[in-house]
């Protein structure tokens, strides 16, 4: 049963606060665990989420985004039983990938000696395994319109986390933490399956029956990947070239950038639908573009307006609630600078999509990897401070909204 309908305004306020209420309960978390687990345990633990983000894009292959896109097509084609095989396609495959990855992770830490340090989250294979059941799921009832219910078990799923990673944490650190995680997201995945989709179960099928699903979800993984490791590289060469407990510090900085994504991403759920409606109805492109620029300048003066408390209040934080993360201070403002590039480059996207070019920002997005994973190798290879990861991620930001700000003058022309 829908909570509300879906072509209601109230509906969709309610999505973007419930949405929004969830981003700001996950920053809390992420708070709380820093000051439970301490740098060295919340470096592990800011790990296994890089771990998970790229296992979840292996382990599903593109098929929540094939998802995504299939099982609305489906039921406008009255296909229901069609739609939930295509998801009990995606369930069983997804499900599968993720334990043959979670062993092999759990082999190789106990039989390689240089990933021993890992051992403490060597069951962060049942964080990846409860998160693609949960995503695939969730992707399932997203497909029937249920965004706000989707929404909702969401929030309930992130407040279940936080409730009982606190209390694990306390006895087993994040070896709890991540069980903890992995048992609340189960727990809310199943409950969506039986009270949404009761007619889905895994199920697994030769390989003929895949390939057309990957075909349409391929695209989407590829470029979901380049994204990521374009916002993520340096923090896997952080964690890779310094002790876990300066990746701590770095990965405690980095809840910056999630805040800063928190707030932007609203921004961008108001800006893009509206750039897609303004595109189909003028060909003044030129106009478009300007209003972008408008918004972008709102943003950059909110981000410029917001430093000054930010910084206070991060000073006094740290010196009287995390007196442990002393590296921080240092890489606040370089990372504040990428976080507002991101918000800005959010919203200039907008038009490049609208232009149907993502494979262009995806060339953009491949050669700034390729730059940051250059400029990473040759830190870490001179061993350079802490500080200077943080210049890099400002910079890879900085250079990919450069990129869609060019983009954007030169698709207009065309």
């Amino acid at each position: 049963m829908k909570l509300s309908e879906p072509n209601n305004r109230t509906y969709i306020t309610l999505v973007v606060g419930v949405f929004g209420l969830n981003g700001a309960l996950g920053l809390v978390r992420l708070l709380l665990y820093a000051y439970l687990l301490g740098p060295a345990q919340f470096g592990l633990f800011s790990l296994s989420q890089l771990m998970v983000t790229i296992g979840a894009y292996l382990s599903t292959l593109g098929f929540v985004e094939a998802l995504n896109r299939q099982v609305p097509v489906f039921l406008g084609e009255r296909k229901e039983k069609r739609a939930n095989y295509f998801i009990s396609l995606g369930l069983g495959f997804a499900v599968t990938t993720s334990v043959i990855l979670s062993v092999l992770f759990f082999t190789i830490v106990f039989y390689v000696p240089v990933l021993g340090k890992y051992e403490p989250i060597v069951l962060v294979g049942s964080l990846l395994i409860a998160t693609v059941t949960f995503n695939v799921i969730c992707s399932g009832v997203r497909g029937y319109s249920l965004t706000l219910e989707a929404g909702v078990l969401t929030l309930l799923k992130t407040v279940l986390a936080a409730t009982m990673g606190i209390l694990a944490s306390r006895y087993w650190g994040v070896t709890g933490v991540v069980l903890a995680e992995a048992s609340a997201l189960l727990l809310v995945a199943l409950y969506m399956l039986r009270h949404y989709l009761p007619q889905v179960r895994p199920i697994i099928r030769q390989k003929r029956f895949y390939i057309p699903i990957l075909v349409i979800g391929l695209p989407f993984l590829l470029s979901n990947i380049v994204l990521n490791l374009s916002q993520t590289i340096d923090s896997w060469y952080v964690q890779s070239g310094f002790p876990t407990e300066v990746y701590g510090q770095y990965a405690f900085a980095m809840i910056i950038f999630i805040a800063g994504q928190n707030f932007t991403s609203i921004i961008a759920q108001y800006v893009q639908p509206r750039v897609f409606t303004d595109f189909g109805k003028t060909k003044n492109h030129m106009e478009l573009l300007a209003k972008l620029d408008k918004i972008s300048i709102v943003v950059v003066l909110i981000f410029l307006v917001a430093w000054y408390p930010f910084s206070f209040f991060l000073e006094y934080g740290l010196l009287a609630i995390y007196p442990e993360y002393t590296e921080v201070q240092p890489l606040a403002l370089f990372i504040y600078i990428g976080t507002a590039a991101m918000g800005v480059l959010g919203i200039n996207e907008s038009y490049v999509l609208a232009r149907k070019k993502g494979r262009s920002l995806i060339v953009g997005y491949s050669l700034t990897l390729s730059i940051i994973l250059s400029c990473c190798w040759l830190a870490k290879a001179n061993e350079l401070p802490l500080v200077y990861f943080a210049y890099i991620f400002c910079s890879g930001r900085l250079i990919c909204l450069a990129y869609v700000m060019v983009l954007n003058r030169y698709l207009v022309t065309r």
